[in-house]
């Protein structure tokens, strides 16, 4: 990690002194290299120096990137950094092969995933009312969604005895049944917990076994009704087409990926 960490100093100054890109510019190259380390780091559990990092590693990366539903030009910008950072250390003789070199940035897709703004998921969020039981179970739903990540039908899953307000968790089940605990945001777990005083108040005390979100009559909501659910709320600050919960998924994923987060915990 020593020589990692000298290289990343050299490079930055590179980028600063030489380059003269903008100190914002500059942290963003950092931010990418770093994910991408981390996440050899993660999968091979030990600390690997530039050169030990192979086209195969980097090639997993980039699927990875595309499978959680990161935008092609997402993938693209955290690929030049990359490919900036080894073309640095093979100019200046502190590697003898680059990885990177023949590795191609991914071509445009025609359709790009829906992805919201920090601001319009942000607005959005804040404008729903949850002062009943439909408004607070809708706003608990989009929060819940945004906040972690979780696809459609694993919401429609989730159980009342597979979230814990208090540790802010639950519990989603996930492609080929595979279960998997998630931490849940302050804001979702407090629109949670505000739905549950309504729908307590409405239906009573739910079982463990019970689906946590139901409809006016008691019911476990369909996929159906959340996606309508979602598309209508998403129309109040998005004129993209294909608004649905996905979009949410995607824009967790961004985000997370845009603010510094680990590839490994997306």
């Amino acid at each position: 990690m020593g020589d990692f960490l000298k290289y990343m100093e050299l490079f930055t100054d590179f980028l600063l002194v030489e380059r003269g890109y903008s100190k914002h510019t500059v942290e963003a190259y950092e931010r990418d290299v770093n994910q991408f380390f981390d996440y050899c780091n993660s999968i091979t559990g030990r600390s690997l120096t530039p050169e030990e990092v192979g086209k195969r590693r980097l090639r997993d990366y980039l699927g990875v990137l595309s499978e959680i539903g990161l935008e092609d030009s997402s993938i693209s910008r955290k690929l030049a950094a990359i490919k900036s950072f080894y073309k640095f250390l093979l100019t200046h003789g502190y590697i003898s092969k680059n990885p990177a070199g023949r590795i191609r940035s991914p071509k445009k897709s025609k359709k790009l995933p829906v992805v919201l703004s920090e601001t319009e998921i942000t607005r959005l969020l804040d404008s729903l009312e949850a002062s009943g039981f439909i408004e607070s179970r809708n706003k608990a739903i989009m929060e819940l969604l945004y906040s972690t990540g979780m696809r459609l039908g694993e919401l429609v899953g989730v159980k009342y005895g597979d979230i814990d307000l208090r540790r802010q968790l639950v519990k989603v089940f996930g492609k080929g049944a595979k279960e998997r605990i998630v931490p849940v945001g302050k804001k979702a777990t407090e629109s949670v917990s505000n739905y549950l005083k309504y729908r307590i108040a409405k239906f009573g005390f739910p079982g463990y076994e019970e689906p946590l979100f139901v409809s006016g009559r008691g019911r476990q909501l369909s996929r159906r009704m959340v996606q309508l659910i979602v598309k209508r709320y998403l129309e109040m600050v998005s004129e993209k087409g294909k608004l649905s919960p996905h979009v949410l998924r995607h824009t967790f994923a961004t985000h997370l990926l845009d603010n510094g987060a680990d590839i490994n915990s997306v």
